[in-house]
């Protein structure tokens, strides 16, 4: 019994200095479109031979991609978010092989102005319209349907 779980603790050290996998990471959690981004790519034997891609709107019909450029030594690169939405960074070979991904959603640097006013118009239009069929319902003026 004290072998097996001498064994097992060993098993288990093996498994733990083992490398993970590479992985991503921003300093914000939603980045704003313009405003400096550092990723950092973190767990990779060699940051410098990676670049960094990004592409806009995965899987619509929208899709942009753009190469940002190489990781330093360090890992890090400097993204600026050109777009808002759903935002996929991958960290690829030369070859253009996936080593890691990592799904962001980009924010506007402010609320666009259409917007407020479609919000606005929507706004109207249901209430408008809500108030309007509850006078002449209450006035007695509308028949009903199939009269």
């Amino acid at each position: 019994m004290k072998r097996l779980a001498v064994l097992f603790a060993a098993v288990l050290g093996l498994a733990s200095s083992a490398g993970a996998d590479p992985v991503l990471t921003l300093a914000a959690a939603f980045p704003v479109v313009g405003s400096q981004q550092v990723v950092r790519l973190e767990g990779a034997a060699e940051p410098g031979a990676l670049r960094l891609k990004v592409v806009y709107r995965p899987n619509s019909a929208t899709v942009r991609e753009v190469v940002v450029g190489g990781f330093d030594a360090a890992g890090t690169i400097r993204w600026h978010p050109e777009a808002p939405g759903i935002t996929l960074l991958i960290a690829e070979t030369a070859g253009g092989e996936s080593v890691c991904q990592k799904r962001v959603a980009v924010c506007f640097a402010s609320t666009p102005v259409s917007g407020i006013i479609v919000m606005v118009l929507a706004g109207l239009l249901l209430f408008g319209g809500a108030s309007i069929s509850l006078v002449l319902a209450l006035r007695g003026k509308r028949e009903p349907a199939g009269s």
